[in-house]
């Protein structure tokens, strides 16, 4: 009777093999060659990002792609849609905890620079346009916060911001944004 199993039993090993095989393969390939990324933030799809360097972050209100070296976002995916406003609440900046504490900032890393360089911290995905979420202190993360000019940043980036909030309030429509 054992016998009679070997083979059935070979056969089935090497099938499995082979099927493993080519699903290990495929994945690398697609790893390789520049596969997509897919989320409910990039309406056909987001950026890859530089291999090795950034990391994919998918969050409720918006994914991004932190990057290992600058500790910034090399860009940042987010959708607006009348629901998810409301009033910019309270900025309680954080390190972002789903990084590595050497691959983000810290709070302490900005003490200073606003009077010193005149710059502030520059929402990617904004409060305000997320702040009809639960999910609204993500976007105070400093994983989405770039250094902009101060000028720029009370001026054409929050023009463009509230605009995007008209947008999707006057139309009754989703805006997907990406920024970086």
């Amino acid at each position: 009777m054992l016998h009679k199993f070997r083979p059935f039993t070979a056969a089935f090993l090497a099938m499995l093999w082979v099927a493993v095989s080519s699903l290990m393969s495929s994945n690398t390939a697609a790893a390789h060659d520049g596969g997509e990324l897919h989320t409910f933030h990039c309406l056909h799809g987001c950026p890859i990002g530089a291999a090795g360097i950034d990391d994919i972050i998918v969050r409720e209100i918006y994914t991004l792609a932190s990057n290992d070296l600058t500790k910034m976002a090399d860009w940042v995916a987010y959708r607006v849609a009348p629901d998810s406003i409301g009033r910019s609440g309270e900025r309680k900046w954080a390190a972002d905890p789903w990084l590595a504490l050497d691959e983000t900032l810290e709070p302490p890393d900005y003490d200073g620079a606003p009077a010193a360089l005149g710059i502030d911290r520059g929402h990617q995905a904004p409060l305000a346009g997320q702040s009809g979420t639960p999910f609204a202190a993500d976007t105070n993360l400093l994983s989405n916060i770039t250094p902009q000019g101060a000028a720029l940043n009370q001026g054409p980036w929050q023009r463009l911001e509230t605009r995007e909030n008209e947008l999707a309030s006057t139309h009754n429509i989703a805006v997907y944004v990406l920024t970086g």
